[in-house]
């Protein structure tokens, strides 16, 4: 659970406590040591226990506490380089305690990721953080001189927002304080009135909150996240009333100006989207990448041109509600997932469906002939069919010999192209992905420059990513395996039997699968998170299991999994984050769940 809990606020002094689980930062530091102390300790928490110190800038009344208080305690202190370099000087018993990080480099501290962002006031390197843990994220940022579009960005969608305002405008103007210390008060690097204050929180929208918040909804045109489900009965109503439902993707793929090449799938469609825009890319195309991939390409449409690419990665629940498809539609496999949202298998189906459904006749779809769900799709394509297969030749499409040659036929011949061994990243999931791309950019990426890909793209965060060595253990993060599928094509990857950490939050996905894969490829399987029940269950009541020899370890937390893997792996084992499951219970998304978790085994001696 993340808490933020205020010590001190004014121009008096600034500090406060935000707290997950045994993780305690402290924000600023600018009352006396004593006061910081004292606070702490009613709160329950021993100064020493302090994880770290963030500063958002130099001026007293943020610091004033600090030099004191690292005389007694050595928590890391965070500032931007700038911050640092001034306060350098004012701490010297501390200064080695200073580490420095630029605004948008995000960092891990405990059970908090942590990302600064740059604020515009008269200091140096002055920035806000925005903190994420136990499923929810807050935003801190005290002096601001004015809103600025990274600002919006960073607080936009926080679950709490901390943001000082002081003054009125028109007190300010006819209020005592001298000329100077007025124009510099309400100066583009000073602070913040409270009238800006109410836009930076409200953000010109008219925010309708609590259980029934939905009922309270009304617009002509209704924008959809994500996260909404499509077929929520009171959208249907909606719908029924004559409102539009829509969402920011369907909005760009109705108005977007050039080629759009789309990728879904249960598994592996990150990778495969990056790799074909990686590919185009290096044939010399202007792409814009985004979509599920983490990125809106709405608010950059009109930079884009006519001859670029857009490669948009699309999930289920973007899918469910669009009736629009991209000229080039890859659907890399459909396995059982989401089914806690789309209920049934049938929805989840026609779901990624819909990727190539509404395609004209001079379009291409390209499907997976090792699926039989998407084998399946193939009598209802338009267009141009492609294929992709890494266990038997396709007659048009891109495939693997038994001898490990990756290859596309079409009408004009076979084309070989690479030995699977030159692919910089292992396993083959990864020669999938790297036919999948294939079969999706022929035509468009010359041979040569698909091969230069395969030897050089180091893969995507989060996927199979070599962590670190330590004293000959190697570990992996592969934080994305969100189902059992993903983890068990992880597992599949190496060529011994691994150290696993998995579990997180429930889907209502079947773990049953999963059982015969772990017990064939898994030393230690530790489990953690809310699926931690029904992954044991599925192995343990698995026929193998007795003779499997399998080590079977619960840990209340992610950083005692680590701290227990650590304890277990010999010099030449293999740990990897490979959860089959999704990350809600504990973070907001898998790519902060990696990122805790690099950090932890970063910090393992």
């Amino acid at each position: 659970m993340l808490t933020f809990t205020t010590l001190a606020s004014g121009s008096s002094g600034n500090a406060a406590l935000v707290s997950c689980g045994d993780t305690h930062v402290l924000l600023d530091a600018g009352i006396s040591a004593r006061r910081i102390t004292t606070g702490l300790k009613s709160l329950g928490v021993d100064p020493a226990d302090l994880s770290a110190i963030l500063i958002t800038h130099e001026h007293q009344d943020h610091v004033s506490g600090l030099a004191v208080l690292t005389k007694k305690i050595r928590p890391p202190i965070y500032a931007t380089p700038a911050t640092c370099g001034q306060l350098a000087d004012q701490l010297p018993h501390g200064a080695e305690l200073l580490e420095s990080r630029l605004p948008g480099a995000g960092f891990a501290v405990g059970e908090l990721w942590i990302e600064p962002f740059a604020t515009p006031h008269d200091a140096a390197g002055s920035v806000g953080y925005v903190l994420s843990g136990g499923g929810r994220t807050m935003a801190l940022c005290t002096d601001l001189g004015h809103v600025t579009d990274q600002v919006r960005q960073a607080v936009a969608g926080c679950d709490l927002l901390v943001c000082e305002t002081n003054y009125d405008p028109d007190w300010m103007r006819t209020g005592p304080y001298p000329y100077v210390l007025k124009q510099r008060i309400m100066g583009d690097h000073g602070h913040l009135s409270n009238e800006d204050g109410a836009e930076l929180a409200a953000m010109g929208v008219a925010f309708i909150t609590g259980a029934d918040y939905l009922q309270k909804l009304r617009g002509d045109v209704i924008f959809r996240t994500p996260g909404m489900y499509f077929n929520h009965p009171r959208l249907k109503e909606l719908m029924k009333a004559g409102c539009a439902v829509t969402s920011e993707l369907e909005l760009f793929m109705q108005c977007c100006p050039c080629p759009i090449i789309g990728v879904t799938g249960s598994d592996g469609k990150t990778t495969t989207t990056s790799l074909i825009a990686e590919m185009l890319r290096q044939s010399g195309k202007t792409v814009h990448l985004g979509g599920n991939i983490g990125r809106a390409l709405f608010p950059e449409l009109e930079t884009v041109k006519p001859d670029d690419t857009a490669v948009v990665e699309l999930s289920s629940f973007q899918l469910l509600s669009m009736r629009q498809s991209p000229e080039i539609a890859v659907v890399t496999n459909v396995t059982p997932n989401h089914l806690d949202v789309h209920g049934t298998m049938e929805e989840y189906i026609a779901a990624k469906k819909n990727i190539f459904l509404h395609q004209g006749a001079f379009t291409a779809t390209v499907l997976n002939a090792d699926c039989p769900t998407t084998a399946g799709f193939a009598a209802e394509v338009r267009g141009d069919c492609r294929w992709f297969s890494r266990r038997h030749p396709v007659e048009r499409g891109a495939w693997l010999d038994e001898a490990g040659t990756l290859h596309y036929t079409d009408g004009k011949g076979d084309t070989p192209l690479f030995a699977m061994s030159e692919i910089k990243i292992p396993g083959l999931h990864t020669v999938e992905n790297m036919l999948t791309a294939i079969a999706a950019v022929w035509g468009l990426v010359p041979p040569e420059v698909i091969r230069h890909v395969a030897n050089t793209f180091p893969g995507v965060e989060h996927r199979i990513e070599f962590v670190r060595e330590l004293d000959g253990v190697r570990w992996y993060n592969d934080s994305i395996a969100t189902s059992p599928t993903r983890t068990i094509a992880g597992l599949e990857s190496f060529d011994q039997k691994l150290i696993i950490i998995a579990g997180g939050y429930d889907k209502h996905l079947d773990y049953t699968p999963l059982a015969g894969p772990v017990l064939e490829h898994v030393k230690a399987l530790i489990l953690t998170g809310a699926t931690a029940d029904k992954i044991e269950k599925a192995v343990t009541s698995h026929p193998g299991y007795a003779e499997s020899g399998l080590v079977l370890r619960r840990a209340a937390t992610l950083e005692e999994a680590v701290t227990m893997a650590h304890e277990l792996a010999k010099a030449g084992d293999i740990v990897s984050l490979s959860p089959a499951s999704a990350s809600f219970d504990c973070y907001p998304n898998f790519e902060v769940r990696g990122q805790c978790y690099k950090a932890l085994v970063n910090g393992l001696k």
